[in-house]
């Protein structure tokens, strides 16, 4: 059973991206994100593909890559964004900010990483940055070091490491070395989080000799 009170993050985070997104010029929206071959435009496009998508498209979209998740999630992005304009990809997210539309197999927490994740995708590259809140950032974070964000979120193995969030209070040691053991992953939980998912990027933000270990299976 998903849980509500993780759907209320969902909710206030996508309507504080939103609120960021207002801002951005017609430049910005023709920015390179932190996704490989993504405008921003893109991203924000994707963040509405679980209502907005054409659920025929997407059937369409997996055969043609012959069943590999990534692809058709990348072209179906990209056909959406080519169907709408940013301003109406902003109107559409405020507008199901409590949406409650969760991938098969994942819980809540899958689609509140998506929106932190990706909404930093989108406007760290231009310089720009909501204040998420710190209950949600824990929340991903949690999911991020489980075991189901392995399929589909997580880029790497955490066997070794350590974490720990600087602005947050969430730390996380790997089962096999124990609470206060193995390689030390250290920084704010965004940039914690953006490494969790393959985000090169945010290394400068990181601290500890497991920053190192982790960019090496990445």
């Amino acid at each position: 059973m998903a849980s509500p009170d993780t759907f209320a993050l969902i909710a206030t985070e996508r309507r504080r991206l939103c609120n960021e997104l207002d801002q951005l010029s017609e430049a910005d929206w023709a920015a390179a994100s932190l996704c490989e071959g993504w405008t921003a435009h893109t991203v924000a496009a994707h963040l509405t593909l679980s209502w907005a998508g054409s659920k025929l498209g997407l059937v369409a979209n997996l055969v043609r890559a012959r069943g590999d998740l990534g692809a058709t999630i990348d072209r179906s992005s990209r056909q959406l964004a080519e169907q709408r304009t940013p301003a109406e990809c902003v109107a559409d997210l405020r507008a199901h900010a409590e949406d409650r539309t969760v991938p098969p197999t994942m819980p809540p927490e899958a689609p509140l990483t998506d929106v932190l994740v990706h909404g930093a995708d989108l406007l760290r590259p231009l310089g720009r940055s909501v204040a998420v809140g710190p209950e949600a950032l824990a929340t991903a974070l949690d999911f991020l070091v489980g075991p189901k964000a392995a399929r589909g979120f997580r880029s790497a193995s955490l066997d070794g490491l350590r974490l720990q969030a600087t602005d947050v209070a969430w730390r996380w040691s790997a089962p096999d070395v124990g609470d206060d053991g193995g390689a030390l992953v250290s920084g704010p939980a965004l940039a914690v989080a953006g490494l969790l998912v393959g985000r090169r990027a945010y290394v400068p933000d990181l601290t500890g000799p497991g920053v190192a270990l982790l960019v090496g299976r990445l």
